[in-house]
């Protein structure tokens, strides 16, 4: 049963893979490879590691010297591929190795993970997914029919991959345009909703994305009457948002509009503050019962040499504790660094894949 639904999303994405292909130029819409920040020049790279240093002897198999290849499955420019660049920037110091960013969009995520799984299992590809870790008891608001698709990421990953760590951790949060006179702040857009109901719409990066998922999550729990239009990444929900087509938009918290001259971020689904964005409230503390974390996690495919998916945990272990590897991701990239063991990973996607199972039945 698991492998058959595995094998279906896998095959949805490839599917959609072709299609992107077929309407775009030559297909470069939906696959380019870049390399990361310090791939090509390194000395010119802002942020750059103070030194280059060495993670440990890679085990038999792992090429000394190789290109690896981190996998993003959104749009260059978003909050997914600015740390995916981050990440193979300081991977090639540390390493020696040549770590390259190459970004497949399509079904949020879905279709980059088909090309890892679809790849050999010998940590020469990896990938970054932004896994949502949804409560055990809000699955009770979610749709049962809906959730194979809301949770795809979840699945694929639990299904597919091993981890290798957790770097990063993130939350959802609420974008509004700075000049929208029927609201400025959480509290505000909430009430406005209420007494607007089927006014508003809110776009997020994909219906299978976590955005999509929180969007869905909000409406049902929070019982609210908001129009979901759901994108392709974050960049084009932005555009939405500040061309008018959407009142609000639902993305990662590391990517919050917070100049107040073109749009403002408002709220976020975390239980804190974060201590990048102190000015942003959570739901909670706004009066509404709403926190999703998400976690970054660094991924190969199901069935890599254990000892290949130990160097690189201490590879990004290494690079986690880097204080000009800390200091571009917050600084520049709003992303809280925040390692978790390749066993902890495993066994937070685990634990969050079983309650999906719980709640399909």
């Amino acid at each position: 049963m698991k492998k058959n639904r595995f094998v279906k999303l896998c095959s949805l994405a490839l599917a959609a893979a072709l299609a992107l292909s077929g309407c775009s130029n030559g297909g470069q819409n939906a696959s380019s490879s870049m390399p990361g920040s310090a791939s090509n020049n390194p000395a010119a790279s802002p942020g750059e590691p103070s030194a280059s240093g060495a993670a440990g002897i890679k085990p038999a198999g792992y090429p000394q010297g190789g290109t690896v290849t981190v996998v993003c499955g959104y749009a260059a420019g978003g909050a997914q591929d600015n740390n995916c660049r981050a990440a193979a920037q300081f991977a090639s110091q540390l390493s020696g190795d040549n770590y390259v960013v190459t970004n497949i969009e399509g079904s949020s995520g879905r279709v980059a993970a088909a090309d890892v799984t679809a790849s050999k299992a010998d940590g020469q590809k990896l990938y970054l997914a932004a896994v949502t870790f949804v409560n055990e008891n809000d699955f009770q608001y979610l749709d049962p029919n809906a959730l194979e698709s809301q949770m795809a990421t979840n699945i694929v990953v639990a299904e597919g991959f091993d981890a290798v760590c957790g770097l990063h951790n993130d939350s959802r949060s609420i974008t509004i345009r700075a000049d929208d006179d029927r609201f400025s702040d959480l509290a505000s857009f909430m009430s406005y909703a209420e007494d607007h109901p089927g006014e508003l719409t809110i776009g997020t990066p994909g219906a299978a994305s976590s955005g999509g998922l929180m969007a869905q999550l909000m409406v049902n729990k929070l019982k609210l009457d908001i129009n979901i239009v759901n994108y392709t990444s974050t960049a084009e929900v932005h555009a939405a948002l500040l061309g008018g087509h959407v009142d609000a938009e639902m993305s990662a918290l590391s990517a919050a509009s917070n100049d107040g001259t073109t749009a403002k971020t408002i709220g976020c689904a975390s239980d804190e503050r974060s201590d990048l964005f102190p000015d942003i409230p959570t739901f909670v503390e706004t009066g509404y019962d709403l926190s999703i974390p998400i976690t970054r996690c660094m991924l190969v495919k199901k069935g890599t040499d254990p000892a290949i998916i130990n160097y690189l945990t201490t590879l990004f272990s290494e690079m986690a504790e880097n204080q000009d590897y800390i200091d571009l991701s917050m600084n520049t990239y709003g992303s809280t660094v925040n390692y978790v063991s390749s066993a902890e990973c495993q066994t937070n996607i685990q634990a969050c894949y079983d309650a999906y199972l719980a709640a399909v039945g």
